[in-house]
């Protein structure tokens, strides 16, 4: 019993203390891990209280908003954080402190100066087109716009504590903080207001007092956490013309993601009305539970990739990808079987009757994302590898695929039209990927079990 005693002991000090891959993978994996679950806890109860509490209407104009908002603030990102994380993490490995100082004051700028432009572009449409749009539309819009600061800046934050392999503590303030938030700010109107109803301008005011708070802490964490080998004693050194470069095609990925992620619930709010809009987006959100493991894994080994690329370590890169594949190939199975055998009483148990008719939607969601989180890898690999421009090519086509697609279904089919092209998208753009890592990096991410 002592020895059992001792030995469990030994390899809980080993992993809590060791300075290897393995070891270091398991506790940013472990601590990514519980983070991305606790998200996606987070954000499915949020999901099921504002489904409830604004009912499928007011739901579908708050779902509407953000989608479009997100789209709108495309330009804000310009890549950047991925930009971060990449360079932060190459620097390191040469111990290059002066321009990763550089790197982040350069990117906060700009970032910042894309927001501002956007906020004005944003202001000058509403004041030509306001009087087309619904009140309760417009209001919301004028609300939410103050989110594209705010959240660009707070990704920043995330990328830099990422690319220095504090990989926990740089999900916490936009993952963890922001939905907790708001979902507290929620339960304790719907409380305490039962007199007057909750509707989407008055959550999309919590949601920008939650970003707000969500940045704070963000920002305290970031200045708590950046070693005096980072701080400002070391001169800035500014490469912005390489980076300017290379942020050009990252930029574009980020946009053709987000593309990829909100355009579905924006053309079927063009095309279709609110309820249906609010029951859509309770399947994807539903669905997009299945990514969590996906997300949590790219957090951890980002910064990895681009070492081991850098270095020339293609062992080293394979074993990790497909050790990271073999994980979410499992993950997604396990949780891929309860979304498509109970869809409908899942739907109606979770979120209330109104909602079941998104039940054969969420199957085929979930199938496209099954190899989104499969193959999921594949941008990221070769991103970290310093191939943006190819993966520039691949999700820029795969986001035209999904506009095409959505303008001939969602007329005729609704929600079911945006749920098949939303997965039919997903399963070429990563099988797409998939080859292109073989080719370019003699890569394989798909998952190969023994």
């Amino acid at each position: 019993m002592t020895s059992h005693r001792n030995r469990f002991r030994h390899i809980s000090n080993r992993v809590l203390r060791g300075k290897s891959l393995r070891e270091t993978l398991l506790r940013g994996g472990a601590g990514s891990f519980l983070t991305k679950g606790l998200q996606a806890v987070v954000a499915l109860f949020l999901t099921i209280v504002l489904a409830r509490v604004l009912g499928p209407e007011q739901f579908g104009i708050y779902s509407f908003v953000l989608a479009a908002l997100m789209l709108a603030a495309i330009p804000t990102q310009v890549g950047a954080p991925q930009l971060l994380v990449r360079e932060t993490a190459k620097y390191a490995v040469s111990q290059d402190w002066s321009r990763v100082h550089g790197l982040w004051r350069w990117a906060n700028r700009l970032v910042l100066g894309f927001s501002l432009g956007v906020i004005i572009v944003l202001a000058a449409t509403l004041w030509l087109f306001g009087d087309r749009v619904e009140p309760a539309t417009l209001y919301t819009t004028i609300i939410g716009s103050a989110l594209i600061p705010l959240i660009a800046l707070a990704n920043l934050r995330a990328a830099s504590l990422r690319g220095l392999k504090h990989v926990v503590i740089g999900q916490l303030p936009e993952k963890i903080v922001r939905p907790t938030a708001l979902l507290l700010f929620v339960l304790v109107t719907a409380i305490f207001s039962l007199e007057e109803p909750i509707t989407a301008k008055s959550v999309m005011a919590m949601h920008v007092v939650a970003a707000v708070l969500a940045f704070l802490i963000g920002w305290a964490l970031l200045v708590r956490n950046v070693t005096a080998r980072t701080a400002a004693q070391f001169h800035p050194i500014d490469d912005r013309a390489a980076w300017r470069k290379a942020i050009l095609p990252l930029s574009m990925i980020t946009g053709f993601q987000l593309v990829n992620s909100h355009l579905d619930i924006v053309i079927l709010g063009i095309f279709r009305d609110s309820e249906e809009v609010g029951v859509y987006r309770v399947v994807t959100q539903l669905a997009i539970s299945l990514l969590f493991a996906l997300n949590a894994l790219q957090m951890v080994v980002q910064p990895y990739f681009s070492e081991f690329y850098t270095s020339g370590e293609r062992a080293r890169l394979q074993k990790l990808v497909t050790m990271s594949s073999n994980i979410l190939l499992l993950v997604s199975i396990l949780a891929s079987v309860v979304l498509i055998i109970f869809p409908g009483f899942l739907l109606s148990m979770l979120f209330g009757e109104e909602y079941r008719e998104g039940a054969i939607a969420l199957q085929v969601l979930v199938a496209g994302l099954v190899f989104k989180a499969v193959l999921g890898f594949g941008a990221t690999l070769l991103m970290m590898a310093g191939q943006e421009h190819l993966t520039m090519k691949i999700t820029g086509i795969a986001a035209a695929s999904n506009i095409i697609l959505n303008l001939i279904l969602v007329p005729s089919f609704g929600m079911l039209g945006a749920a098949v092209s939303t997965a039919l998208t997903f399963i070429g753009w990563s099988m797409w990927l998939r080859l292109q890592c073989k080719r370019s990096l003699g890569v394989e991410i798909f998952p190969q079990l023994k």
